[in-house]
């Protein structure tokens, strides 16, 4: 399923069957469908089977809820947005693939699955509302994948969870069940993963790593790599996401697709 904000309005379309749509019912929704009347969603994020968005810094998940993920301290479906906590001062959100991570006045929060340790709070125990990792109060970034997690703080990067393919970035393919720094750099901008690959933005330059099976690290192999590893020679990136076995960006107003295309992805 997918979707998105137009003039602050927030519409989603896809497929349906836990609610994630966010209209209600559970049909498949083959057009872009608005979702409620309100005008002042800032963003929006859609998971597996679930799906969070923020507006007025207020933070709402719907769709399927069956390991904690929609952060209402249940694990039932919601066919639409339900408020998340009493808090107004979310400012990022992630749905990942049966897990959600989001910031909030600096700090970070995540709820869900936790098999893998992608929760981040040193157990791997699932979680049905927002639960602190660490206690740090810089977080700017996050980004929730398949079974790990990466984020960022004071600018430079930390992954944890799932590493089995060298997403994280460290060199090696040791897991954590907490974040674990990747590198020195300071000048990240942002992060992104995808099922089991992650990329990033620093100074303009967008590097990826982990599998590299479809070739969705983007440096003309197909070889895994467990570090950052440069994608061409540009340096004006300016956006980076990661998907399931493909890769995408922005550079000078022009996107850019590689990885997968089995089913059409890039």
């Amino acid at each position: 399923h997918t979707c998105g904000r137009r003039g602050g309005a927030l519409y989603c379309w896809g497929s349906n069957s836990d609610g994630q749509v966010g209209d209600a019912a559970v049909t498949q929704v083959a057009t872009p469908r608005r979702i409620g009347t309100d005008n002042d969603w800032t963003a929006v994020e859609a998971g597996l089977d679930h799906t969070c968005g923020i507006r007025a810094g207020e933070l709402y998940c719907w769709g399927a809820g069956d390991v904690g993920q929609i952060g209402d301290e249940g694990s039932v479906s919601r066919t639409a947005p339900v408020r998340v906590g009493v808090a107004s001062d979310w400012t990022r959100v992630s749905a990942g693939e049966y897990f959600t991570c989001g910031v909030r006045a600096g700090a970070l929060y995540c709820w869900g699955y936790n098999f893998d340790g992608q929760l981040g709070d040193a157990s791997k125990v699932n979680r049905a509302g927002p639960v602190l990792v660490g206690s740090a109060t810089d977080w700017s970034d996050v980004s929730a994948g398949t079974g790990f997690t990466c984020g960022l703080r004071g600018g430079a990067l930390y992954c944890w969870g799932r590493n089995r393919n060298g997403q994280y970035g460290d060199g090696s393919n040791t897991a954590s069940t907490t974040p674990v720094r990747v590198g020195v750099a300071t000048d990240w901008s942002s992060v992104r993963v995808g099922e089991r690959h992650t990329c990033g933005v620093r100074s303009g330059v967008v590097t990826c790593w982990g599998s590299n099976d479809r070739a969705q690290l983007g440096n003309g192999q197909l070889e895994n790599r467990t570090r950052p590893t440069r994608v061409g020679s540009a340096s004006d990136w300016s956006e980076v996401a990661a998907g399931r076995n493909h890769t995408c960006g922005r550079r000078g107003g022009a996107l850019w697709c590689w990885g997968s295309i089995q089913s059409g992805d890039s």
